[in-house]
């Protein structure tokens, strides 16, 4: 059974940075029950698509914070793509497989699905929210394009890992 739970920014402001200022019992037993709802909320959070996917973005964006982070001169990761990223994340289906993401030398973040080397997908998120995609899905199948990032993933980009995914 998968829960979800959907937490406007006053009570996530709530959970997240509580302090208690009171000193008598009750005071103490809000606290506690605040602290194990939020011990839960984290349980739950952990298992998520979403949860795994920002602790991928973590990992490869903490690699290249700095100028040459891979010494052939590269460019640090952008904190605009990094945005663009999260919001990818945010928007991104539970029904596909989770991607690798990496950064790439000129700071743009990049996600990336392989199957093998004839099936594969990968897409550029740059700091203006353009989403750069080529991928391949068989022997001689072979796409590229731009989309761009507002409210929602593309459809076409959606369409393509749709279809990468497929069973043939």
């Amino acid at each position: 059974m998968t829960t979800a739970l959907a937490i406007d920014q006053q009570n996530r402001d709530l959970l997240f940075n509580y302090k208690s200022f009171g000193n008598g019992a009750y005071a103490k037993k809000v606290e506690k029950y605040i602290s194990s709802e939020k011990a839960h909320f984290f349980i739950s959070v952990t298992n998520s698509k979403s949860y795994q996917l920002r602790e991928k973005l973590t990992a490869a964006i903490s690699e290249a914070l700095l100028d040459n982070w891979d010494g052939y001169n590269s460019s640090r990761v952008k904190n605009k793509a990094i945005k663009v990223a999260e919001k990818f994340i945010d928007l991104y289906p539970l029904s596909i497989p989770l991607p690798d993401i990496g950064v790439e030398p000129d700071g743009c973040i990049e996600f990336e699905w392989f199957l093998d080397s004839s099936r594969l997908f990968i897409l550029s998120l740059d700091e203006n929210g353009i989403l750069s995609y080529a991928g391949r899905f068989g022997e001689g199948t072979k796409i590229h394009g731009k989309e761009i990032l507002l409210n929602e993933i593309p459809e076409e980009i959606i369409g393509k890992l749709i279809r990468l995914f497929r069973k043939t």
